[in-house]
């Protein structure tokens, strides 16, 4: 008698890891599978791991009924298919029911940033962000922005090698640093470079200090300075009518504090001035305009009274001259009555007509004045030289010394003398009765004895003076 047995039945064969669908970054690969079979024989491991056919790869024939087998291998990057293939002693044979699929990869993704360019300036609190993500086998990559250190936006799907947009709001002005990190199916990670940007909302703020408004400047060459109070500044522009339209004259690139454009050299005039900044978001502002005016021509001084060299015998005496000035502030009257000085100044002279500025008593003596006038700019001009006069209120000393009074003398021809003295030069004259007049010999001195010859006279009582 014999007994057999009859076993139509094939292996059961359950594919434990790595799960259908897997991915991994580890390039060796425990492929781990459980056969049940009262009889099981051998099992083999199938996949296209060559990257073409799905063909056998390596067997275990000391497998044991329900018990996990593993078998490792050193896979390249890419996508495969496995199953295992398990038989009995008696030939039946099979497959798990599916195959499934691993993924290998153990490249990191590549990240372009596409915007904002680094260094980026913007007047807006609202930035977008724009990168692509390119992946060797993953078609969905998830990325994070990361603003300033700190995760800003995480998970962000992002198709493989196509551009990727998020738009974040409400940025405060200030410097950033920001990048992108994205993650495959197979956990690799990889940054991208870090980039930076500014946010500025804030106009530049500009103020003018140098001229100041209304002014005047008696210097055809002259600096505008102004002052910025900006984070990033860029450019400013000196605004100005110095050619008759309101034009840019000269631009800087400034710095947040005090500024100032190079000297330039302006005809006499009035104009209107004026700064107009902008920073590196393009933001931009202006000052408000100020009123300058040019002028570097003197006065000019004409003086009219007392004229040179002039004698005065009573006070006052009048003080008169004419100026032209087209933007006339004040005059004063310089004399030497107590050292050279400023005597008067006048502010209500008017151009072009004879003005008295002032009347004055002043004591016996020589003197010299002069007018100095200024404008509004600050030019001040005298007459070209000093003039000279003199006062003398006091009458010469005379004394006659011939013929004595009430004297007697034997000849016709009489001969007068006097003796006399002054501060100034004196001319002296003498006439007999009501005679004609003659003038002393030696003029032209301020004290001595005066001759004078009276020829033919009758005789008779006579009268000298």
């Amino acid at each position: 008698i014999r007994t057999f047995t009859i076993d139509t039945k094939a292996p059961v064969v359950a594919l434990n890891s790595p799960s259908n669908n897997s991915w991994t970054n580890n390039p060796s690969v425990n492929f781990q599978f459980t056969a049940t079979d009262g009889l099981l024989q051998a099992c083999t491991l199938y996949g296209n791991f060559n990257g073409t056919s799905f063909k056998a790869n390596q067997s275990n024939t000391s497998m044991v009924s329900g018990t996990q087998t593993t078998i490792t291998l050193s896979l390249p990057n890419g996508t495969f298919l496995w199953n295992a293939l398990c038989n009995d002693t008696v030939g039946n044979a099979a497959f798990n029911a599916t195959n499934f699929t691993i993924n290998v990869d153990t490249e990191k993704p590549a990240i372009d940033l596409n915007a904002p360019v680094n260094n980026f300036n913007t007047s807006t609190a609202n930035v977008n962000f724009n990168w692509t993500a390119t992946d060797n086998l993953d078609n969905n990559l998830l990325c994070n922005i990361t603003i300033n250190s700190t995760i800003n936006i995480s998970n962000i799907a992002s198709v493989n090698g196509t551009h990727t947009n998020r738009t974040i709001n409400n940025f405060n002005d200030g410097f950033y640093l920001w990048n992108i990190s994205c993650t495959d199916n197979a956990t690799n990670v990889n940054f991208s470079l870090t980039r930076n940007f500014t946010i500025d909302t804030t106009f530049p703020n500009v103020s003018l200090d140098y001229p100041s408004n209304n002014s005047w400047l008696k210097n055809a060459n002259t600096t505008f300075n102004f002052t910025l109070i900006e984070i990033n500044p860029k450019r400013c522009l000196l605004m100005a009518n110095f050619s008759g339209n309101f034009i840019e004259n000269q631009s800087i690139s400034p710095s947040s504090g005090k500024n100032n454009f190079s000297q330039i050299t302006i005809a006499d005039g009035n104009y209107i001035w004026g700064v107009t900044c902008n920073d590196t978001a393009n933001n931009q502002n202006s000052s408000a305009n100020f009123t300058v005016s040019i002028d570097t021509t003197l006065p000019a001084v004409r003086l009219d009274f007392p004229i040179n060299n002039s004698n005065f015998s009573s006070n006052p005496v009048q003080f008169n001259f004419t100026v032209n000035e087209s933007n006339l502030n004040s005059c004063s009257l310089y004399i030497n009555s107590s050292g050279w000085h400023k005597n008067t100044t006048k502010t209500d002279v008017t151009s072009g007509n004879i003005f008295n500025i002032a009347n004055l008593t002043l004591a016996d003596g020589n003197y010299f004045w002069n007018i100095a006038c200024n404008d509004t700019a600050g030019n001040e001009a005298f007459n070209a030289t000093n003039l000279t006069f003199s006062v003398d209120t006091t009458n010469p000393i005379v004394a006659l010394l011939s013929p004595a009074n009430s004297s007697t003398i034997a000849t016709s021809d009489v001969v007068a003398r006097a003796s006399f003295s002054d501060q100034n030069i004196v001319n002296c004259q003498a006439r007999i009765d009501s005679g004609a007049v003659q003038e002393m010999s030696g003029d032209g001195i301020i004290s001595g004895t005066a001759s004078f010859t009276f020829t033919s006279q009758s005789n008779a009582q006579h009268t000298i003076n």
